[in-house]
């Protein structure tokens, strides 16, 4: 007999999409996180890009967890030019408050029946004859071992070096180890010449080394989240960048977030399944609120047809639904290490605008 049905790493918004849809359909749930606080420490700037589900999503959540509403998209060059500007026409969406989202989200979950764990990080996972049979988790009063039929892995982008990705034996069947690198944001007040929901992408090595570009999040009004490398990125960008230097001048650093990111942003893990485990959203390589979400609901649904056939061979279909589905290309970068500055500024004058465009609208169709 075991504890629960399904375990769920990862209390993120994926995590706690999968924890919902499962106990509404009458399964025995556990949701476990490792930090004390569900939302915290925050990793990125709370971005829901818009699409068909991210307006079904927003209903579900108090109206005072947004802070924006996405109104456009810019692009500059590396030499300070800018490339393009969109209006939304689809793909916007919000930037919402990210750690209460994710605390509303998993209360949402609760309330439903989902039992959920905090300071609860897994050590190991209880493996018999190839099948997950549960957790070690560490706690506050010593480790705790917990038993279930399926796993969910949905412990982020760190699960596939050392989390449930990699414990669970998924990360090797991938046939090229994937690279991740750190990042933070910093997040500024006092930042000039920003438009208040207007999301802009500068590219630059300068930024970050091995990305190769930044993302600017205005939250509001002279208040934005910037990515960079690391600090010295920072100050660099600072002194010289022909657009940032003067926006940065009298900016004051109120908050850094820090995070990691793999090369292969937004490509999702050639497979997401082994025996009775499943990942999700960054764990499955999907990155962003919105394809995290999608990919939880696949996963839920598949989890428990599997469960009432009792045949854990049925998780198979949750590969074969994700690849046809339309998270498939939901990709917002690409990997540019193999550029220069110099090849990015006359790739961005030549096709920019174009390939701006292919993508936003990949991202404005991402549904159910």
């Amino acid at each position: 007999m075991v504890d629960y049905d399904v375990i769920i790493v990862g209390a993120g918004p994926g995590g706690s999409i999968a924890a919902k849809g499962l106990v509404e359909e009458g399964l025995n749930v556990l949701l476990l996180e490792e930090h004390n606080n569900i939302g915290l420490p925050q990793h990125c700037s709370g971005w829901i890009s818009g699409c068909e589900y991210t307006e079904e999503l927003i209903k579900t959540i108090p109206q005072n967890l947004i802070i924006q509403k996405v109104k456009g998209w810019r692009v500059w060059s590396p030499k300070g030019k800018k490339i393009c500007e969109f209006e939304d026409f689809g793909f916007g969406g919000y930037f919402v408050d990210r750690v209460n989202f994710d605390r509303e989200l998993a209360k949402q979950a609760a309330k439903k029946g989902a039992k959920i764990k905090v300071s609860s990080k897994v050590a190991d996972l209880l493996i018999d004859h190839n099948l997950v049979k549960g957790v070690t988790i560490n706690t506050k009063s010593g480790p705790e071992n917990i038993t279930a039929d399926v796993l969910i892995g949905a412990d982020g982008v760190r699960s596939y070096l050392s989390g449930v990705a990699k414990k669970s034996g998924i990360a090797e069947l991938e046939r090229k180890p994937r690279e991740f690198f750190p990042a933070m944001q910093i997040e500024f007040v006092n930042i000039s010449d920003i438009d208040p929901g207007i999301i802009e992408i500068f590219f630059g090595f300068d930024f970050d080394k091995n990305f190769g570009m930044a993302f600017l999040s205005p939250l509001e009004e002279n208040l934005a989240l910037i990515g960079f490398g690391n600090y010295k990125d920072y100050l660099k960008i600072k002194e010289n960048h022909p657009v940032m230097s003067n926006r940065l001048k009298s900016a004051d650093e109120i908050r850094y977030l820090g995070g990691m990111y793999c090369s292969k942003f937004g490509e999702s893990l050639r497979t997401a399944v082994k025996n009775n485990v499943t990942l999700i959203g960054d764990a499955a390589g999907y990155h962003g609120i919105v394809p995290a979400c999608i990919s939880a609901h696949y996963a839920s649904g598949v989890i428990k047809e599997a469960i009432d056939l009792e045949d854990f061979q049925h998780l198979e279909l949750y590969d074969k639904t994700r690849k046809k589905s339309t998270i498939r290309g939901a990709r917002l970068a690409i990997d540019i290490r193999a550029l220069t500055d110099e090849k990015i500024e006359n790739f961005l004058q030549v096709g920019g605008k174009e390939a701006t465009y292919v993508m936003l609208e990949l991202i404005s169709k991402l549904k159910i």
